[in-house]
């Protein structure tokens, strides 16, 4: 119900529960509920509940607002390092990564594997070709 609780409104809600497809909302609040309130502090203990939810949703916003921080720190410091000859490299696959690109491509090759007579040929074509080329 949130701070803007009453008891009239917790009372409607307990009713609604108790006896549904009723309309509650005319209904008075008995005496032994005014009674408890004040007994069981009814209405400190909500605020004191309201308090602990206001200060569990503040502590997620300050993390929330520091994990924004530090991501965009992080960002320009990545930034940054793409100028920096030594750190460009790994700065480039980090953002890729991190824009969920992949960075490397695999390739799949297809060999045809060859004999050793075939090797053998191959090594004095080239061995010829090379003495052609010196020559030329």
């Amino acid at each position: 119900m949130g701070p803007a609780r009453t008891m009239q409104r917790a009372y409607n809600a307990f009713m609604a529960i108790e006896n549904p497809g009723v309309e509650h909302n005319k209904v008075t609040i008995p005496s032994s509920w005014r009674e408890e309130s004040v007994t069981r502090d009814w209405f400190g203990r909500a605020d004191a509940f309201d308090a602990k939810l206001f200060q569990e949703d503040g502590s997620v916003e300050l993390a929330r607002t520091q994990l924004k921080k530090a991501a965009f720190e992080a960002t320009i410091a990545l930034i940054e390092a793409l100028t920096n000859p030594r750190y460009a490299v790994a700065a480039a696959k980090e953002i890729l990564d991190r824009a969920g690109i992949p960075s490397t491509q695999t390739h799949l090759i297809k060999t045809t594997p060859f004999t050793a007579d075939e090797m053998a040929a191959a090594s004095k074509e080239l061995e010829a070709w090379e003495q052609n080329a010196l020559n030329g």
